[in-house]
């Protein structure tokens, strides 16, 4: 019993689709078989009737449906593409992005912080004493003479109106004057420390400060 060739075989040997070998298989087999002779044969007549037909031309309404369609493919693999290359990027940028917001809200509260430091200097209220009557001296501590004399920050003051004078500051003359508590009076403790202590004089102050008048006021 002779075994028959597929149908798809057949098919593409009558296309002429099939490779030198695969050709001489087939006629060896078409040489001892008579069914597949028979069904190459209807294959045969079967193309020449479909060669035979009138070519029929798409309507041309078809035709642009088609090309519409084309275009609008070819425009989502377009757009799925670069959808494809930004969520790679996204990939990367997230740690890149959130370093960088990191870096900007650090430097922000440290700006904020900075500038709320410098409005509380600002606003630094002096402290306040209450002058004392003429002749008498408030809260002097042991050692402090009847007159109004006192020694704070090494250096020795005397009572005079409205305040203390440091002795070898010029009597009735006006020095530079500074308020107690503000820049001015920072920047000069920065530079002399002991001048801290100078606040506990209540009233105006008058002192020598690197050989120069300061009236310090509160």
């Amino acid at each position: 019993m002779t075994a028959h060739c597929a149908a798809e075989l057949l098919s593409a040997y009558v296309d002429a689709e099939l490779a030198p070998r695969q050709v001489r298989r087939v006629e060896d087999h078409l040489a001892v078989c008579e069914q597949c002779r028979q069904e190459v044969a209807e294959l045969g007549r079967l193309v020449d009737r479909l060669h035979s037909l009138e070519r029929l031309a798409p309507p041309p309404v078809l035709a642009a449906e088609v090309e519409r369609r084309v275009v609008l493919e070819a425009g989502r693999d377009r757009l799925g593409r670069r959808i494809d290359r930004r969520m790679q990027r996204w990939s990367l940028e997230p740690a890149v992005g959130l370093g960088f917001a990191l870096v900007v809200t650090f430097t922000v509260v440290l700006f904020l912080f900075a500038q709320g430091v410098e409005r509380a200097r600002d606003r630094t209220i002096p402290l306040r004493f209450v002058d004392a009557p003429a002749g008498e001296v408030l809260g002097a501590p042991v050692g402090e003479g009847a007159a109004g004399v006192r020694e704070v920050a090494g250096r020795r003051f005397t009572r005079v109106d409205g305040g203390w004078r440091q002795d070898g500051a010029p009597a009735g003359a006006d020095g530079r004057h500074v308020l107690l508590g503000g820049r001015e009076w920072r920047r000069l403790v920065a530079a002399h420390p002991e001048l801290a202590e100078v606040v506990e004089l209540p009233g105006r102050v008058l002192l020598l400060v690197d050989g120069e008048a300061v009236e310090l006021t509160r």
